[in-house]
């Protein structure tokens, strides 16, 4: 397994224990989350923000752009706090693939998008995927976790962290924006998920894999 030098403080190795316990640029994030629950209210979140976006960034997988045999496209659909999560895992060269959807809480758009790409790798380790393409509209997601960065919110900041973690056990594991047009037959798993749990699971897919965009060519 490769490991990174976290891009916040550029001390420590990128690791879940390091981004809670050991950054010292990460660190005031989570002063400011005890703050708020021991006190019920923040500071300046936005300051927060800020600092994060100003730390230095890197590619986490770069100069990538040919066809990979395993294609994953995630989608979320999010409402009152209700989230439906949906994934569909395609193996390219067998034309085998299935899809997995469940229902879930999520404080946001933002957080369903993240917890749906948790889920869809969590389930590409078990299948012993070591090459994957990702493919998600939640466009600032994609972008963050491309760059090799936590979505900037605090919120579920220990999900992206694993997340992180997770992307590290892969050979090849890159991120790319489609449009939503583009991701209809997931959207739709997402939907159908968060309006009644009875529709979530695990089913292998029959007959021809949803169609993948052509997603290479806006690399």
């Amino acid at each position: 397994m490769q490991l990174f030098t976290c891009p916040f403080c550029l001390k420590g190795l990128e690791t879940t224990l390091h981004g809670v316990w050991g950054c010292d640029k990460l660190s005031p994030i989570w002063e400011q989350r005890n703050f708020v629950r021991v006190h019920g209210k923040s500071e300046s979140i936005n300051a927060l923000m800020h600092k994060l976006k100003s730390a230095p960034t890197y590619t986490l997988h770069s100069g990538i752009a040919s066809p990979c045999r395993y294609v994953i496209m995630t989608d979320a659909s999010w409402c009152g706090g209700i989230a439906g999560l949906g994934a569909v895992l395609i193996d390219t060269e067998s034309g085998h693939w299935f899809h997995n959807s469940c229902q879930s809480k999520a404080g946001s758009a933002m957080e369903a998008e993240t917890s749906v790409l948790l889920l869809a790798l969590q389930h590409a380790r078990q299948c012993g995927w070591e090459e994957i393409h990702v493919l998600s509209d939640a466009k600032m997601v994609v972008e963050a976790f491309a760059a090799g960065k936590c979505p900037l919110d605090w919120s579920f900041f220990n999900v992206s962290l694993v997340i992180l973690d997770l992307i590290k056990l892969f050979r090849v594991c890159c991120f790319f924006y489609i449009s939503p047009s583009s991701n209809g037959f997931v959207d739709e798993l997402a939907k159908s998920a968060r309006l009644s749990s009875h529709n979530a699971g695990f089913v292998q897919g029959e007959g021809v894999p949803s169609v993948i965009p052509d997603y290479l060519s806006v690399v």
